[in-house]
């Protein structure tokens, strides 16, 4: 807690206060409860960092592993994000639900679950997840293989008193779970009194794989169980861009939605919009069970085989709500194979022109609709139906975006989705795009010679929590909606990890958390940015397509301040250095008379020093996204980044070029190396070559360092990189020096 180590997760707890937030690393076999407190339970990533009730088989767990107990009217506010949560079982204690995770009556607060996977739990209802009378949004959430020894091997939510219960469910995948009704979700209004109403809202969600144990005769809902109270109607559950496919039961007739209730009235009120919900290729097993539930409204959804839908078929059937109904899984597009294609879930994609494929054409008033899909994937305007938005895939036969054989489903049109992913070329296009979005996975690159209207979204690997100088590829990205997307480290006073560099003395001048019109990146600008953990960054915006020569270099060395200038590559694609990456332009020769020295210095988070780049270093390619130094010379001239210099390159992101022959001298004080390195290059001289000698980055105090002088006339130049002739060397006392601690 704020840097506070303690020996379990336990004892965090046992030590927090409200608003405390407990940093969890490392995998923890232990069972956690608490009842009084408003606190966030947060680790980097579930896949390495988790809480178990017990170990692997054939360790057996006796406890669940989260317990949240409140009594009526309570109202704690509770995150767990980012943490694996396993193997609990809590058929044996006092409150048998929720093996995994139980919130019990927590009614006027809000608990939040956040990319959690919560997987291999057990409890006699909510295998993984049960919520009693309380309010909880799940998010991003992989909720699988989970058991119940009665309903809801997922998770169940049931009334309790007089609560009611607010439920919000989005980009989620509930996986393999198997219940003795309810295989994924048990909803369970009969708990209650009839005002202890379940509003139920699933979006982006697939519900996949679920099963149920109960014979032929049994409730059902391979998928979901709805269970209204016996005297009144009090479960409303709405989907939406939801895909429901196989999951079974014993009964052909109950293998996906199924409801029940008491009496003759009472019945759960369901709307459905932009969804699938299909079995298998035989739709003689039933997707829906119409019986005790009320359609209140379906659009723009395609069905499996339904049953009892003598109430629901007018709405199903109305030619102006856009439904299909009998329709196989492979009519709906879906491959039937779970995948990750991006996000924090895996998906179940559709194929292209498919059922599914830009299904949606019928507008939903008074309804909000995502405009992301399950992996926060943009949907285009015409959207496809279920949880999964298809996204045109680059494959890169060659570089021509204009061949067919580049794509998975050919040349884009107009108002596509078109997604660049690693392959062997990228794409270059010279005549006029409109696209809905092109969306770059990190290290691809992108040229056109032409017009281009649409979106562009680039995402940047980040590899670890350490600083990386960037900048966005895109143009237009606001700034503030960049802050409060990414997962940037927050700091003291609410300042959080991402800043532009002032040198008239001020410095970095890092976001303030709830900062508004901070404005968009500036094009051709690098900035500072450090994640709370490793991941990926995404900049959103318009596609490059000019050349940007309005760039002012200041210099204010004269005064309080210095003349490095933080700048950055403009294009989503890769752009030349110097002249042995491009000969006609390139940032080194184009900009010459701007600066101090024909070099840059890439910071290297890997070893907390700059790597220095001239024209002695080889060709060198600066990435899309990466921000770079450069020190003026005080004149005024306008700093020129042109299109002429974008190329495909292999990823140069966080890369050393391939150089001339050298010798390299390596310093190390048991923490860090420094290096400082001499080409042998014809042409040049024993004196300061520009373009050829850099001196060391001094935007910063170089505590630590090892540099060489020239030969000749060194005017006190501390230099990264030394250039000397191939010949007449042998004789030369090159000048070494070393900046470190005494001793």
């Amino acid at each position: 807690i704020n840097g506070t180590p303690y020996a379990s997760i336990s004892a965090a707890v046992t030590a927090a206060t409200d608003g405390d937030v407990i940093d969890i690393t490392g995998l923890h076999t232990e069972t956690i409860s608490f009842n009084n407190k408003s606190i966030t339970l947060r680790g980097t990533d579930p896949n390495t960092d988790i809480i178990q009730a017990a170990g692997p088989a054939p360790a057996v767990a006796t406890a669940r592993v989260i317990s949240i107990f409140q009594p009526p009217s309570a109202n704690l506010n509770v995150t767990i994000e980012n943490l694996g949560i396993r193997n609990g079982n809590s058929t044996s204690q006092g409150v048998t639900r929720g093996g995994g995770i139980l919130v019990d009556q927590n009614t006027n607060g809000q608990i939040n679950l956040n990319n959690l996977i919560i997987e291999d739990n057990t409890g006699s209802e909510g295998g993984g997840v049960a919520a009693l009378g309380s309010n909880i949004n799940i998010n991003n959430c992989t909720i699988r293989n989970n058991t119940s020894t009665a309903g809801g091997g997922g998770m169940v939510l049931t009334s309790q008193l007089s609560l009611a219960m607010q439920v919000n469910i989005t980009g989620t995948i509930i996986n393999n779970n198997t219940g003795q009704n309810g295989g994924g979700i048990y909803v369970n209004g009969n708990n209650g009194t009839t005002s202890a109403t379940i509003d139920l809202n699933i979006e982006n969600t697939t519900i996949s794989g679920n099963s149920t144990t109960s014979g032929s005769g049994g409730a059902g809902g391979g998928a979901i169980w709805s269970k209204v109270r016996n005297s009144g109607t009090n479960i409303n559950i709405e989907l939406i861009h939801t895909t429901i496919y196989n999951n079974s039961h014993a009964s052909a007739i109950k293998n996906g939605f199924s409801f029940t209730g008491g009496g003759t009235n009472p019945a759960t009120q369901i709307a459905i919009y932009n969804s699938i919900i299909v079995t298998l290729d035989d739709i003689a097993q039933k997707a829906i069970t119409w019986n005790k539930a009320n359609l209140t409204n379906m659009v723009n959804t395609i069905l499996g085989g339904i049953d009892a839908a003598v109430n629901a078929l007018p709405i199903i059937d109305d030619p102006t709500k856009n439904n299909q109904k009998n329709r196989t899984a492979t009519q709906a597009g879906i491959s039937g194979t779970l995948s990750d294609l991006g996000g924090k879930t895996q998906v179940l994609p559709i194929s292209p022109g498919s059922n599914s494929d830009n299904f949606c054409t019928i507008a939903i008033g008074g309804v909000t609709l995502p405009s992301t899909d399950q992996r926060d994937f943009d949907r285009d305007d015409t959207p496809d139906a279920g949880a999964f938005e298809y996204y045109n895939f680059w494959n890169g036969t060659d570089s021509d975006w204009s061949n067919a054989a580049n794509w998975d489903d050919g040349v884009p049109s107009s108002g596509d989705l078109v997604q660049i992913r690693s392959a062997l070329n990228m794409p270059t296009a010279t005549t006029p795009l409109d696209l809905n979005q092109l969306k770059m996975e990190s290290g691809t690159s992108f040229i056109t010679s032409s017009t281009f209207t649409g979106d562009l979204s680039y995402t940047r690997n980040i590899g670890t929590d350490n600083w990386y100088l960037v900048s966005s590829p895109a143009t237009g990205q606001d700034i503030d909606e960049f802050a409060l997307s990414e997962n940037l480290e927050e700091g003291t006073g609410n300042v959080f990890g991402l800043a532009p560099y002032n040198n008239d003395g001020t410095g970095w001048e890092f976001y303030v958390g709830g900062s508004t019109g901070s404005g968009n990146f500036v094009e051709g600008t690098g900035y500072s940015v450090l994640l709370a953990s490793a991941g990926e960054i995404t900049f959103k915006g318009g596609m490059p397509t000019s050349d940007y020569t309005t760039l002012t270099l200041t210099d204010n060395s004269g005064g309080a301040g210095d003349a490095f200038n933080l700048m950055g590559n403009p294009y989503p694609s890769y752009i030349a250095l110097n002249n042995s990456a491009n000969g006609t332009t390139n940032i080194l020769d184009d900009n010459t008379s701007l600066l101090e020295q024909e070099t840059i210095w890439l910071w290297n988070q890997a070893t907390s020093s700059y790597n220095i780049y001239n024209q002695a270093t080889g060709a060198f390619h600066i990435a899309p996204g990466q921000g770079f130094w450069v020190k003026a010379n005080g004149n005024s001239s306008l700093f020129s980044i042109v299109e002429g210099m974008q190329s495909h390159q292999t990823d140069t992101f966080q890369r050393n070029a391939s150089p001339n022959p050298e010798i390299e001298l390596f310093l190390s004080n048991g923490s860090y190396d420094r290096s400082t390195r001499i080409f042998y290059i014809d042409a040049t001289t024993t004196g300061f070559d520009n373009g050829y000698d850099s001196s060391i980055f001094e935007g910063s105090s170089q505590n630590f360092a090892v540099y060489t002088q020239t030969v000749e006339n060194s005017q006190g130049r501390n230099l990264g990189i030394q250039s000397l002739p191939t010949s007449g060397t042998e004789n030369l006392a090159i000048p070494l020096g070393v900046n470190a601690a005494n001793g």
